[in-house]
């Protein structure tokens, strides 16, 4: 079956219409809010008369020099306008590129990203896959950091697209499954609707029709009592293919005619053709070859005048196929040579794989095995890897036609008279050669086999180890994610407490201390960040100077006493500083302590070498009733408890080390905080 199954992609533009009485009367230059009234007609006229609109954007354009939001705005409409109402690219790119220079000109990063993301389907549309790649992602990594749920949806539902169309069907559906995750706590049905029909094209492309059935029911029901022609036409023909291959072909008949009289209704001769031939099929599979062949053979000479390549191919194999049931060889042989060579230029596998597999039988019926091992071959080479076991069938099938073909030799020599004995001779001959030639193929294609078997299993050991760094990748990144949320938010409460006390009192001190926050945010960004890339190319861990990294920290906090002794350095990275500086931060801010007292010794857990680090304060310490619950995500407690991710962060940071922490009460007061981390040898450079 041709696999007529359209790409639901949805490209959501910000169109907002405004319904007047009447018509508006366009402003004159006189006028005091002469911006607003043109927007106001721009978004009247996108609603009824989209040609209209265009021309009050570009007076909002020409005229409006001081508000970037506005000039912005409208270029970007135009250029959607111009990419999904007109399908003129080169006019899309001219005002997304305006708009492009407008965003960056008030630095405006979602902005920015809304281009982007325009730009990659363009780009995705004109078939540059890897430039439609590079731009979602960089629209995909501003959304993400600006927490725009609705524009990563349409992002992920964008690159989701690419990925398909690249045959990269993993990271499609888990690019769809997000987008389709993220419309549904939106509440967007339209949006998760769309997700759900990419996703059918794929399950189905893979053999998983239940999966397959069961979205596209959803699918359907969404679409069924609404005016949406295109997408209830896409509806019907994926529940049809569905059904289909579900061998409900009763089901598959009622879908597929429904679409044949909406098409033959709505004037679409490639869907109506199209569909034509699935009929064909589905009759075909019943036994109903009358039918079948009126149906293909009308088809074949619409998709003649369509030019459709890929319908001609598809529709030709289904003649063959037909003519090959009752038993016309001859005329099936001749659909199917001239199928062939059209499957071939419009790259339709599947057919070619059927197609392949029927003249594989026409030619072993007429006794031509040379060329029936061919077009196997070809046959073959198509779906070795999803069909081993199919291959080796039909090699089988092969050499048991030739034992057959010997046994009746061997009876005719015993039973023919001496006047054919050379006859026999020469026959005996032929067949032993077939039987070398037959010998020889199966053992190629044994060998072909175990080589698959041995580089499978090898890419399988690879794709085993990148999926395990990956995951430690991962994890560790969302970890950096938390440490900079949370300690952003505690200098941002540090600052905005400053600027109250500023307010109120005038005293400049508060502005140096707001001052060294907004340093101190920066700093953590830019360690972050470097953290993140030693993170991706190194593995993650590395030795850390533990005294250095506790010196770092007590220049952030000059009031406190300090003590400090030992020496020691650990496997770990540059989240160590946090982990000790949320330590120092919780005990200063919650325990109210005035000095801190830090041991650094190695010690050994299980034979295995370790650095404990113990951290004493002489606070308020920590009441027994909540000491086992610190360090659980988002645990707070007390009059002056933010995020509470401070505790929980230290504790997934020391677990990423393969470490250890403990807390217990200091004397006479206070808290003590113990680390245990796997120690560095000796000989390994160090880097604090």
């Amino acid at each position: 079956m041709k696999k007529w199954i359209p790409i639901a992609i949805f490209f959501f533009l910000l169109l907002q219409t405004k319904l007047f009485a009447g018509n508006p009367k366009e402003p004159s230059a006189s006028d005091p809010n002469i911006i607003q009234s043109w927007i106001d007609s721009a978004d009247y006229y996108q609603g009824v008369e989209p040609q209209k609109a265009l021309s009050f954007y570009r007076k909002i354009i020409r005229y409006d020099r001081d508000n970037g939001t506005q000039r912005f705005n409208a270029e970007y409409q135009l250029a959607g306008d111009f990419f999904y109402t007109y399908n003129n690219v080169d006019s899309t790119l001219k005002y997304a590129d305006m708009a492009m220079k407008t965003a960056r000109a008030v630095n405006d990063s979602v902005k920015m990203a809304g281009v982007y993301n325009l730009l990659g389907t363009v780009k995705l549309q004109s078939g540059n896959l890897e430039e439609s790649l590079k731009l979602l992602k960089q629209a995909e990594g501003i959304f993400l950091k600006e927490n725009d749920l609705e524009a990563l949806a349409v992002v992920y539902m964008n690159l989701g697209n690419v990925y398909s169309t690249q045959n990269k069907f993993s990271d499609a559906v888990d690019y769809y499954n997000q987008s389709r995750k993220l419309y549904v706590e939106l509440g967007d049905k339209n949006g998760e609707v769309a997700c759900l029909s990419n996703l059918v094209i794929i399950y189905i492309q893979f053999g998983q029709y239940k999966i397959a059935h069961k979205y596209q029911q959803e699918v359907y029901n969404f679409y069924k009592n609404s005016d949406f022609i295109p997408e209830i036409l896409t509806a019907y023909t994926n529940l049809g293919v569905v059904h289909f291959y579900l061998e409900n072909y009763d089901s598959a008949l009622v879908y597929f005619n429904e679409v044949l009289n909406m098409s033959k209704e709505t004037g679409n001769r490639h869907l109506y053709s199209n569909v034509l031939n699935n009929i064909a099929e589905t009759y075909l599979k019943l036994g109903n070859l009358k039918e079948a062949r009126e149906k293909a053979q009308k088809s074949y000479t619409l998709c003649i005048e369509e030019k459709d390549i890929y319908g001609q191919a598809s529709a030709l194999k289904n003649l063959g196929m037909i003519a090959q049931k009752v038993g016309d060889t001859e005329k099936a042989l001749d659909y199917l040579k001239q199928s062939l060579p059209l499957a071939k230029e419009a790259r339709a596998v599947m057919e070619l794989r059927d197609i392949y597999s029927a003249l594989s039988g026409i030619y072993k019926q007429n006794g031509d095995y040379q060329t029936a091992l061919d077009m196997y071959e070809a046959y073959v080479d198509l779906n070795e890897s999803l069909h081993e076991d199919e291959v080796l069938f039909r090699m089988e099938e092969l050499q048991r036609e030739f034992e057959r073909q010997k046994s009746r030799m061997e009876l005719l020599e015993k039973t023919s008279d001496i006047r054919r004995a050379k006859q026999i001779r020469n026959m005996l001959i032929i067949i032993v050669v077939f039987m070398i030639i037959i010998t020889v193929i199966l053992a190629i294609i044994n060998r072909m086999r175990r080589n698959y078997l041995k580089t499978l299993k090898q890419k399988n050991q690879v794709i085993e180890k990148e999926h395990a760094l990956v995951v430690r990748h991962q994890d560790h990144l969302s970890m950096i994610n938390k440490i900079l949320r949370h300690d952003l938010a505690n200098n941002n409460t540090a600052v905005m407490s400053a600027v109250k006390l500023y307010k109120r009192q005038k005293d400049e001190e508060f502005l140096d201390a707001i001052i060294q926050k907004a340093k101190s945010s920066l700093e953590l960004i830019e360690r972050m960040k470097q953290l993140e890339k030693i993170t991706a190319s190194s593995g993650i861990l590395k030795p850390v100077n533990i005294p250095e990294i506790v010196k770092r920290v007590r220049l952030k906090y000059p009031a406190i006493e300090w003590h400090i002794q030992g020496q020691g350095t650990a496997y770990a990275n540059e989240a160590l500083l946090s982990v000790i500086d949320n330590l120092i931060e919780n005990s200063a801010t919650h325990g109210e302590a005035t000095r801190i007292d830090i041991s650094i010794q190695a010690i050994r857990i299980h034979d295995q070498p370790f650095v404990e680090i113990r951290v004493a304060d002489n606070g308020s310490g920590i009441s027994d009733t909540i000491k086992n619950r610190i360090f659980d995500e988002e645990f707070s407690f007390g009059p002056r408890a933010r995020t509470g991710l401070g505790l929980y962060i230290v504790k997934k940071n020391i677990e990423l080390y393969q470490g250890q922490i403990e807390v217990e009460d200091n004397s006479p007061s206070g808290t003590v905080m113990i680390l245990k981390i796997p120690e560095c040898p000796p000989d390994r450079s160090v880097n604090p």
